[in-house]
């Protein structure tokens, strides 16, 4: 099994790989000083959008600065627009994965071929799992009588109640 990863993927993307992918998409897209430019493709079909979808090349995001569409605030990267576009246009649902690879694909980028059985015997968490079941056969003893101690009631008289603390009284503590 061939797998991508996500920042080797996108850092391997250049500013024209971004601006054909969203040529191809049917973006109307055109360069900037800060990256691209297009049309709100992430949640309009192409040709119905306004132009209102920036991709910033320093942080390779992008922002969609539609009201409502939500990615106005951190934005999304290239695989989540490809998610996006692949629900609108071809009508199908891609998790993270699938497009990480199609992407990767479309490039021509390589990926690690790992095989399975040999990465999970590689891995350190399956070691800690490991010891769940023997955890979970462990019989904790419970004491039958706990006595506590006894103090003198009289020690209670010793305090001032009548003070109050006022961040205490704030949070709601009496």
């Amino acid at each position: 099994m061939i797998n991508y990863d996500k920042s080797d993927v996108r850092n391997a993307l250049s500013l024209d790989d971004i601006y054909q992918l969203l040529f191809e998409f049917g973006a109307e897209p055109s360069y900037t000083d800060f990256g691209i430019i297009s049309t709100t493709i992430c949640h309009n079909p192409p040709g119905e959008g306004s132009r209102k979808l920036y991709f910033y090349e320093n942080s390779s995001r992008f922002i969609c600065y539609t009201a409502g569409c939500g990615d106005s605030t951190g934005g999304m990267d290239i695989f989540e627009l490809v998610r996006k576009v692949a629900k609108i246009q071809w009508n199908q649902e891609l998790d993270l994965n699938e497009a990480i690879r199609w992407v990767a694909r479309r490039f021509g980028i390589a990926g690690k071929t790992e095989n399975p059985e040999e990465t999970n015997n590689e891995i350190e968490d399956w070691k800690f799992l490991a010891n769940y079941d023997r955890i979970q056969d462990i019989e904790f003893k419970v004491a039958a009588n706990i006595t506590l101690k006894e103090y003198d009631k009289s020690i209670l008289s010793k305090f001032n109640y009548n003070i109050k603390i006022e961040p205490w009284l704030r949070e709601g503590i009496s």
